[in-house]
């Protein structure tokens, strides 16, 4: 019960303070984009400053799996309606074997590095399973 509360505390501070947890806490692929999209549509040159390249760990529902323009395996999750965070991994990823038994629906964890925000979508490269 205390755990579930803290649990609770944690997300409300989040969602009220408009920043991401970076290290090992987790953060909902939906508290990612709300935060990432409105920051960009803020002042994108303040929101690249603020949270390109900041390495963050996330879970959510899994949307889609497939390979990319450039043939990165990618994790899409849902962030809400017509929202996502789409998870890059490396071609050579270890991970691959995992990526490929996941299934639509099913919840995701992975630590990534934000990227880009473009179109609803938040983009996070060099990502690994947690």
């Amino acid at each position: 019960m205390i755990k579930n509360i803290v649990i609770i505390a944690c997300f409300i501070a989040l969602i009220f303070s408009g920043n991401l947890f970076a290290g090992e806490k987790f953060n909902l692929a939906d508290d990612v984009f709300r935060i990432v999209s409105a920051a960009y549509e803020n002042n994108k040159l303040a929101a690249e400053k603020k949270y390109k390249g900041l390495r963050i760990n996330l879970v959510g529902e899994v949307f889609s799996i497939k390979k990319n323009l450039t043939g990165k395996p990618t994790v899409t999750l849902k962030a809400g309606s017509l929202s996502y965070v789409s998870c890059e991994f490396s071609k050579d990823t270890p991970d691959i074997n995992a990526l490929m038994s996941l299934s639509k629906g099913d919840t995701f964890k992975c630590e990534g590095t934000i990227r880009s925000f473009v179109l609803r979508n938040v983009f996070v490269e060099d990502c690994l399973i947690r």
